[in-house]
């Protein structure tokens, strides 16, 4: 339905038809062919044309399509076609939306004349072709009439009268609905003649012709050659150490780290096992929740932080570690994870619990801050206050890595490696940590950040990388060396001026011979045939066109 300000403006236009005379000596001509256009041939193309448009464009190769806005701007782009000479068009989101209703309109007065077998309810595809088999009407000479306009409305009993109840209905100016009509009739006549045309005009072996003249076939005999089977070949050239030494240094940061020693550090870590009783009344009386703490909101908080590390449910046997099995009704499934109101008791507790390690490890820190700057002041013993507090104490004999960190059965897991990984020498956790089955807190003693190592002690390992990449050097220089004879052999006085990225054009049976002369080995030389598929027969024959044999 049009805007009110577009009926403004349209109700100051005439009321006769708009509609565009046809050619001097083709009054009564269906289609008109451009001047110097073979009526036959033109006809031929047209039935091509439309023919391979049913097939590429119709049958789902759009690139975007809306469904009524959503959300969109005005000018998105939201429809490209190509023809089949290779323009391409493009469709904005408002002239869409206008095309859509444009076809309700057309279908409400009975001037809207689908395709051959297709029925239903006016969607998107309608207002598609819509727009297409107009767009290609103008474009190939097809117009209806002033006389023409006139005798089919007469013939199915419309007149102005008519028109002008139509226009009232749907707030639009006479001379826009006419212009509607005409569209439609224009549309349903090019789709008529086209159709017929192409059931009955193209050869199938020209249409196979055209295909294969826009999608050519081509065949291939492709070198297929690996570096291994040149590693043995590059460990001989292995260098020098002090070269190896300097071809390492050179390597991406990334690719040198992998090298480097595993960081090591000392924590002094304080826990809770949350799977056993504890105790932690001496903790929560020191640091008690503050005014405010919102104590519902807190435990929801805490849930949904903390659902896939604390709160999955056991996994059944059977299901071997993968979860529970699912049953023919999805109702009946075992959930992965507790509600909260499952565990809300206990979330509460574990809540309040992370809140009051907070508070501790600030109070520790802003204590041990005082005594640094007075003596008189006594500084506080980390391992003292947490076991007096009700916590579990430990301390490595030695520094351990990350891997020891995530295997540990007591504190340690992913939580514990990526936390304690971020914290520098003698730094606390700024908040508790919750695991699987621990909540703890931590001060790092002492870190050891990774380093590369003195050279002797990953040689072995750098020569393994040298020789890998070598190889594949060797790989490539090899097949290299096959190109260059083709190019000496094309032309040897301006193969050395020759670009080396400039295309070489060998007999197929010469290519096989320089190849298999070259020694090559873990070699593939493969022969295979790259055909563009064909559209099928029915790909034609579900949209109602009908193909000669």
């Amino acid at each position: 339905m049009a805007s009110k300000n577009k009926s403004k403006r349209d109700s100051h236009a005439p009321n006769d038809p708009v509609v565009h005379k046809a050619a001097p000596g083709h009054e009564d001509d269906l289609i008109i062919v451009p001047k110097q256009r073979s009526k036959f041939y033109y006809l031929l193309m047209l039935g091509l044309m439309m023919f391979t448009l049913l097939i590429f464009t119709v049958g789902g190769l759009f690139e975007s399509v809306v469904g009524g806005g959503g959300g969109g701007t005005a000018d998105e782009i939201v429809l490209r076609w190509q023809e089949p000479e290779g323009a391409q068009h493009e469709l904005k989101a408002s002239d869409f939306q206008q095309a859509k209703r444009s076809v309700s309109l057309l279908a409400n007065m009975g001037f809207y004349m689908p395709l051959a077998g297709r029925d239903g309810d006016i969607d998107d595809e309608d207002a598609i072709l819509t727009v297409i088999l107009d767009h290609m009407a103008q474009q190939s000479g097809v117009e209806v009439s002033a006389q023409e306009f006139t005798k089919r409305l007469k013939a199915i009993g419309w007149s102005k009268a008519l028109i002008d109840q139509y226009a009232q209905v749907y707030r639009m100016a006479p001379a826009a609905i006419e212009r509607e009509i005409l569209r439609g009739l224009r549309i349903s006549k090019f789709a008529s003649r086209v159709l017929q045309v192409a059931s009955t005009a193209p050869d199938p072996q020209a249409i196979v012709e055209r295909w294969q003249e826009v999608n050519p076939e081509y065949q291939f005999q492709v070198v297929a050659l690996t570096s291994e089977g040149f590693v043995d070949q590059a460990k001989g050239e292995v260098p020098s150490d002090e070269e190896l030494t300097e071809w390492f240094h050179a390597r991406p940061a990334f690719e040198q780290r992998q090298y480097f020693t595993e960081e090591k550090l000392l924590p002094a870590i304080a826990y809770v096992d949350l799977d056993e009783e504890y105790d932690l009344s001496n903790l929560l009386a020191l640091y008690p929740a503050p005014d405010d703490w919102d104590e519902a909101l807190q435990a929801e908080t805490y849930y949904n932080r903390y659902t896939t590390t604390r709160f999955k449910r056991p996994q059944d046997e059977e299901s071997n570690g993968e979860g529970n099995e699912e049953t023919e009704d999805p109702e009946q499934d075992t959930p992965l994870y507790y509600t909260f109101e499952e565990v809300q008791e206990q979330v509460t507790r574990e809540a309040n619990l992370a809140r009051a390690l907070g508070q501790f490890v600030a109070d520790f820190q802003e204590r041990t801050a005082k005594a640094k700057e007075n003596p008189d002041l006594t500084a506080p013993n980390f391992k003292e206050e947490v076991l007096s507090l009700g916590l579990t104490f430990h301390m490595p004999d030695d520094l351990i890595t990350r891997t020891d960190t995530l295997e540990n059965p007591d504190w340690g897991g992913p939580q514990t490696a990526n936390q304690l990984g971020f914290l520098t020498a003698g730094a606390f956790t700024r908040q508790a940590v919750v695991n699987e089955n621990s909540m703890l807190i931590a001060q790092i003693e002492k870190k050891v950040r990774p380093q590369e190592p003195p050279f002797e002690e990953i040689r072995d390992r750098v020569a393994e990388k040298w020789a890998e990449v070598r190889a594949q050097e060797i790989a490539q220089e090899t097949l290299r060396g096959i190109y260059e004879s083709f190019r000496e052999d094309e032309n040897p006085e301006e193969a050395s001026t020759t670009p080396i990225d400039q295309p070489v054009v060998v007999d197929g049976e010469a290519f096989r011979t320089a190849v298999l002369e070259a020694w090559i080995e873990r070699l593939s030389s493969l022969t295979f045939r790259v055909e563009a598929p064909r559209p099928a027969d029915d790909a034609v024959g579900s949209r109602g066109v009908a193909q000669r044999r």
